[in-house]
């Protein structure tokens, strides 16, 4: 009885605050209070850009997936490839002139899980959400999936790595459609003869769109079907009633159209 009631809470007040919170680009206080606490233990990354950071999308992304069963509940390595993309992305101007190194970051992002997940295991109500939808105690995460060693600096120090890394991570084992991004090459302009083209096949639900964060400047997305036919994206929009983005490839979309427009080609 009473986890169902901590469960309401959750479903009818806890989440659509926080969906509020991402119809204004912003994150719920808890989460930056995470980021927060995580940058004065660690004293790796200032509080200021640790803050700013908690509202990049694809890091309220993480935040999110915690509680959505269909999604698996982020690794240190996601926390890490997610916030080093953010620190490197031109949509998204934090107040920082101080360069922020791998190993600042690894550690970083691990001590931001680990402090996220020791949050949930102190709420009541984020406890008892996450152990009915994961079926699994959050104490049991705190060393599952937890590091975040050198071994990943190959990855954050290319840029071109990193983006794979990061989109790839957008695929959901429902997919529907193949939704493909092209990437900036070495000198930031996306190039599209077969020679010189950078691209990452992403796997989306047609019915949903992808989780937050995946539209970002300086990219281009495109659609295969099966005549290898390209038809590329002219406008990209937020869900804010489920926090996704959607998509709208002219004559073909992936998730539903909204006021919210983010990207228009």
């Amino acid at each position: 009885m009473i986890g169902k009631i901590l469960n309401k809470i959750f479903t009818d007040v806890l989440w659509p605050k926080w969906l509020g919170f991402v119809s204004k680009s912003d994150s719920p206080k808890i989460w930056k209070r995470v980021f927060k606490k995580s940058s004065e233990t660690t004293n790796t990354i200032p509080v200021d850009l640790a803050v700013q950071l908690s509202s990049a999308p694809s890091v309220v992304r993480l935040m999110l997936s915690t509680f959505k069963p269909d999604r698996n509940v982020p690794t240190a390595k996601d926390f890490a490839i997610s916030i080093a993309f953010e620190l490197g992305q031109q949509d998204y101007h934090f107040n920082t002139d101080q360069k922020v190194r791998d190993w600042q970051i690894r550690n970083f992002a691990s001590t931001v899980r680990r402090e996220w997940l020791s949050v949930i295991n102190e709420s009541p109500v984020l406890k008892s959400r996450f152990k009915d939808v994961r079926d699994k105690h959050p104490s049991e995460f705190l060393s599952e999936s937890a590091e975040c060693t050198p071994e990943l600096n190959s990855v954050l120090n290319d840029k071109t790595e990193l983006k794979k890394y990061f989109f790839q991570s957008y695929t959901t084992p429902d997919a529907t459609e193949k939704v493909i991004v092209w990437l900036p090459g070495e000198h930031g302009a996306v190039k599209w003869s077969p020679e010189e083209r950078i691209t990452v096949e992403v796997g989306l639900n047609a019915a949903l769109g992808a989780d937050l964060g995946f539209f970002r400047m300086g990219h281009d997305y495109s659609l295969y079907d099966t005549s290898d036919k390209v038809e590329w994206l002219s406008v990209a929009y937020r869900d804010d009633k489920r926090a996704l983005e959607t998509m709208d490839f002219g004559f073909r979309s992936v998730g539903v159209k909204t006021e919210h427009r983010l990207w228009v080609k």
